[in-house]
């Protein structure tokens, strides 16, 4: 029989189990998933604020990506701008920099809006929106420079321009572009800093942020050069045009038929006289009626210029022997002083090229004796045809109007900046070279390249230069060949041989007498050969049409001029002859080493203002194991380096960078 068991401690009864749910589940949650679903509704909220917050910033991000493509346009339009300018363009140029300037505002306005502000405080990100601020006021920085820019050229060259007048120039006009001028450098000294304080340490975006930067820094160190380069120029023009009281400047115009190391021989000169900006021309005097008045001068010379020798008695014409016009000019300028008393403040030397150059702006001239000169005919009319003009009394009557039709060419026909720009180019083929005694003016003169003086590269150099010997016209004729082959070594140091060939090409000799083989119908060229060397190049063997030659060694020691050493070889050339020179010599410092694994190689060449320009050949054998990482235009690589060849017309400057494998 059984009993029913009765607890004994409690009168209360208990549940034996939890109340079950229709689908299985307990009636009430456990303690272990209640933790459970707040982590998931926290996780949702949380994932719900996070999307709210990116959506926000990425709306609050719109205005950074505005000010991007605002700021991006601008500087489409700045380019437009420099372009018009470069064509003289002016009111297209200024509707470009209108257009940018108002593309650059509403970029800063985005830049600096509330969006961008938030984004400044967001950890990491913040520099990113600081940096493009940088940017973006460095943009606005460029684009006050370009509408100064463009304000004057108007003053320059505009329509309304009244810069230049007849023979007179506007020397409030001319001061006052000076101050504009002058009000471009704050305006790059304040794009320069904001560039300089962009970091470009964001993630992501911290790369294209620097390259932006860069461009920016290169950009500003171009317009930078061009500001201090144009600018003592401008402050320096009212002075030199008699602003602070009279100035006067002889011009030679120097005939590339007979040669001097620094160019054409100045067998035509007059005074250039400038007053409160009114500007005349004295009269034109030929060599002979310089030498009819006193032949042979006596002048105190310019300490260290051996190329002048002793202080004998010499010819005015022979004042420009150093091909430094920093010297010749000076020599000059002392020479024509005791010739006739008058001191001048400095020397505008041109020759026959640069005035065929102007003529090419402004048009053809009608000249008596000459009939129509053109840049086509100038050339060999003035200084090619002297066999056509026999007669003593009529060659003086011709070469006096050279001076003239140089003076009508420069001052009509308006077109003053591309005159300029004109005559910069020619100053760099040595056809132009201006020289001041005023210490600022020469240098700011210099510093656009009208000093006229050689190359100071330390590095590998080639100067040939030629020297008339006999009063011949012949150098109109010269032809000369330069070949130059360089073997480089891994210390930057080279072997060079150079060839110098010089020849005589001038037509048959057709009078009836005998050919004097001097003077101005001979048809023989007496030369003298200058060879000028790099700095510190040691000489190897010589040799001079085949034979062995043991050249004297010069060297210049002119103060504020960088000398060169130098050697000669004289030769009298009859028609169809050549002339031959063979150097050897070592540069120790051909090419600059960066590190065990870089160098740059680096050479400069220094033309002679010849009408048939030389032809000159360079080639360059690289140390084993070495390359080129680029070539200068019209370079071509070689099995073992590299090779140049061309008419040298214009100064030239090459740098080869290599590296080793």
């Amino acid at each position: 029989m059984f009993t029913r068991a009765v607890p004994t401690h409690s009168s209360k009864t208990e549940p034996l189990s939890e109340p079950v749910a229709r689908d299985g589940s307990s009636g009430a949650p456990s303690r272990s998933r209640r933790p459970r679903v707040r982590r998931r509704r926290t996780l949702l909220l949380l994932l719900l604020l996070a999307v709210v917050l990116v959506a926000g910033l990425a709306l609050l991000a719109l205005p950074l990506l505005h000010a991007r493509s605002e700021a991006k346009a601008a500087e489409a339009d700045l380019s437009e701008a420099r372009t018009a300018l470069s064509a003289h363009k002016i009111g297209a140029a200024r509707t470009s920099i209108a257009s940018a300037q108002s593309e650059v505002d509403a970029a800063q306005a985005h830049a600096n809006g509330f969006g961008s502000d938030v984004w400044s405080h967001v950890p990491l990100f913040g520099s990113a929106v600081t940096d493009a601020r940088h940017l973006v006021d460095a943009l606005d920085e460029a684009t006050q420079v370009g509408a100064l820019g463009a304000d004057a050229y108007a003053g320059a060259i505009g329509p309304d321009s009244k810069l230049v007048t007849g023979n007179s120039v506007d020397l409030p006009a001319l001061q006052k572009l000076s101050a504009t001028v002058s009000s471009i450098g704050p305006h790059l000294d304040s794009a320069q800093a904001d560039v300089d304080a962009i970091t470009g340490n964001a993630p992501f975006l911290g790369s294209k942020i620097s390259s932006l930067r860069d461009e920016a820094s290169a950009q500003l160190a171009s317009a930078q050069t061009s500001y201090d380069t144009y600018q003592p120029l401008l402050e320096e023009m009212p002075a030199v045009l008699g602003a602070d009281g009279p100035r006067q400047y002889l011009v030679a115009m120097m005939n590339p038929s007979e040669q001097r190391f620094s160019g054409g021989a100045t067998l035509t000169m007059s005074l250039l006289h400038f007053s409160d900006g009114k500007v005349s021309f004295g009269k034109s005097y030929t060599v002979a009626e310089i030498d009819a008045l006193q032949p042979y001068l006596r002048w105190p010379r310019v300490q260290g210029n051996v190329l002048l020798g002793n202080n004998r008695p010499r010819r005015l014409t022979a004042a420009t022997f150093s091909p430094w016009w920093q010297v010749s000019g000076e020599e000059l300028s002392r020479a024509w002083q005791a010739q006739t008393g008058q001191r001048v403040d400095g020397v505008f030397a041109i020759d026959l090229q640069a005035l065929a150059g102007l003529f090419s702006l402004t048009g053809p001239i009608e000249v008596p004796g000459y009939g129509q000169l053109d840049a086509g005919n100038l050339v060999s009319t003035l200084a090619g045809s002297y066999d056509q003009f026999q007669d003593p009394a009529e060659r003086h009557t011709l070469n006096l109007a050279i001076i003239p039709a140089f003076r009508e060419r420069l001052l009509s026909g308006g077109k003053f900046v591309q005159k300029g720009q004109l005559l910069v180019s020619q100053a760099q083929a040595r056809h132009v070279a201006l020289y001041f005694r005023d210490d600022q003016a020469e240098q700011a003169f210099s510093a656009i390249g009208f000093s006229g003086n050689l190359s100071a590269t330390p590095h590998d150099y080639i100067g040939v230069f030629s020297q008339n010997l006999n009063g011949s016209k012949t150098d109109y004729w010269q032809h000369r060949e330069i070949t130059s082959k360089v073997d480089l070594r891994e210390d930057g140091s080279a072997k060079v041989r150079l060839d110098v060939g010089v020849s005589n090409l001038s037509p048959p000799y057709t009078l009836p007498v005998p050919d004097p083989q001097s003077g101005y119908s001979t048809r023989y060229l007496g030369a003298l050969l200058g060879v000028f060397l790099p700095h510190s190049a040691t000489m190897g063997p010589v040799t001079a049409d085949g034979a062995p030659y043991d050249p004297t060694m010069h060297r210049t020691r002119v103060h504020h001029v960088v000398n060169r050493k130098y050697f000669v070889y004289s030769t009298l050339l009859a028609r169809n002859a050549t002339a031959k020179l063979q150097a050897h010599y070592t540069v120790p410092a051909a090419a600059e080493v960066t590190s065990d694994h870089t160098m740059t190689y680096r050479l400069d060449v220094d033309p002679q203002d010849l009408v048939d320009p030389e032809v000159l050949a360079v080639s360059v054998t690289f140390p084993p194991g070495w390359s080129a990482t680029s070539l200068p235009e019209g370079w071509t690589a070689t099995a073992d380096g590299a090779r140049w060849k061309g008419p040298v017309a214009t100064g030239l400057r090459f740098e080869i960078p290599l590296q080793k494998s």
